[in-house]
């Protein structure tokens, strides 16, 4: 289903979906129906609860659906998809099990009126199954937060190349076509890469510490199940961003942006995999150069910002 829409789009939200349209139906509700807000759900060809998605579509008319009928499967396709079908100025990117806070819009419409950034990076926030705060957003909050009280280029870098995720921001459209940036296709990790090269070529970015955007635990998700395949994937876009950046930094911004490949190697180390596996793996990470311990690892700071959530709310910044 393709709606045309009256009037200029400003913002285009671009949600992948597979097999769960309660989930999806909630997401939708928590995004309002305005003329210059254009929601795009691309369907990953799901096979479960055809019914629902049938009803959620009736429950949401004005939502452009779309079905990857490419011979690919996974979120980082159907981004992509969504990218082309899109008509704003800015893109934003949801999970269709995730939501948008109360009055989040509120803050994200105000900064697409910004024609100096091309990224604006918001607060995230997380919840477990059981409603409680969660712990999937720590780090990257943390990130944001440690900008918005210093805006040194230390605290910049590690937020433009640390917030690996593509939610909870806003990305100009021109900055990824003209610069021909889109989600690697793979099972996994496809976000690595579109949020580096998108944080490198923008001209500037900027951070607000305004929650919007609520990301979901959930135990059965792609994030948590990872096979040998998925943990080979996550190793080789790691390496494949720390050699984009090393390329492109100075030697100082990249010791002061610590990228070593030890949380890496200790996951492989405890995953299931066969021992041969997990040696040629930890093997892969040795030779890419990539440097095994972090600098900071004995910093009070460095587990603070992956492991403890501040509580600071509300503030705003302008990036440089």
């Amino acid at each position: 289903m393709d709606n045309d829409r009256e009037g200029v789009v400003i913002l285009s939200i671009i949600v992948p979906h597979y097999n769960s349209p309660i989930l999806l139906q909630r997401l939708l509700k928590t995004i309002p129906y305005r003329n210059d807000i254009e929601i795009i759900v691309i369907d990953d060809r799901s096979n479960l609860h055809l019914q629902e998605m049938d009803v959620c579509k009736k429950k949401f008319p004005y939502v452009r659906f779309f079905t990857n009928e490419t011979e690919k499967k996974g979120a980082g396709i159907s981004r992509n998809i969504g990218i082309k079908k899109s008509h704003g100025e800015w893109l934003m990117f949801a999970d269709a099990d995730d939501y948008f806070m109360p009055n989040a819009f509120e803050c994200i419409v105000s900064e697409t009126q910004n024609d100096a950034a091309d990224i604006v990076y918001f607060n995230p926030t997380s919840s477990n199954q059981e409603g409680a705060l969660g712990k999937r957003h720590i780090e990257f909050s943390n990130y944001l937060e440690r900008y918005v009280e210093n805006e040194n280029n230390e605290n910049l870098n590690a937020l433009k190349y640390r917030f690996t995720p593509p939610w909870s921001k806003i990305i100009r459209r021109k900055l990824v076509i003209e610069n021909d940036i889109f989600f690697d296709e793979g099972r996994c990790a496809e976000d690595v890469m579109f949020s580096c090269k998108t944080a490198y070529y923008a001209r500037k970015v900027e951070a607000i510490n305004c929650s919007v955007y609520c990301v979901t635990e959930n135990d059965e998700s792609m994030t948590v199940e990872v096979d040998d395949d998925k943990n080979l994937t996550f190793s080789i876009k790691m390496i494949e961003r720390y050699k984009f950046l090393k390329e492109r930094l100075s030697k100082k911004e990249m010791c002061d942006l610590d990228i070593s490949s030890l949380g890496r190697m200790y996951l492989t180390l405890k995953s299931n995999m066969k021992i041969k596996v997990k040696v040629e793996q930890i093997k892969l990470l040795i030779k890419s150069g990539m440097p095994i311990i972090p600098r900071k690892l004995y910093s009070p700071s460095f587990w603070k910002v992956r492991f403890f959530n501040n509580d600071k709310k509300n503030q705003k910044i302008r990036s440089k």
